[in-house]
């Protein structure tokens, strides 16, 4: 992915987070995800602030019981995955994040751009 692209789907994965809370399955042939596209950082950092609070919104709504129950990834109505949402979360939204926000890091890293504290201060952020 070209680097604005990446931006805008780290911005954009958490909707991923609160379709799985909300529903029972996604469709991505049918335009159940939705792609962003900001055209500055302010338009992006705008979206991933709404995305992540109706993702946390949506998760903490949930019941313990809902948890476990299955949730389907399908394209064009066949089931790519299913497992229990908490699986879903943490696995295929989680670790979907993480991998992304690495990415990002690295062509911040590339570009000469600082790079913002993700797991604690970074080196650029002068507190080493």
């Amino acid at each position: 992915m070209k680097l604005g692209r990446l931006a805008c789907h780290v911005a954009e994965t958490s909707q991923f987070a609160a379709a799985v809370a909300n529903t029972d399955s996604m469709d991505f042939a049918k335009g159940d995800y939705k792609m962003i596209d900001a055209s500055g950082r302010k338009q992006l950092l705008e979206a991933f602030d709404k995305l992540a609070a109706e993702a946390r919104a949506a998760i903490a709504a949930l019941k313990e019981e809902d948890m476990w129950k299955p949730w389907s990834l399908l394209f064009d109505g066949k089931p790519v995955m299913t497992m229990p949402k908490a699986g879903v979360l943490r696995t295929a939204m989680m670790n979907h994040m993480i991998h992304h926000r690495g990415q990002l890091s690295v062509y911040l890293r590339l570009t000469g751009t600082p790079v913002p504290s993700i797991y604690g201060p970074s080196a650029d952020e002068g507190n080493m």
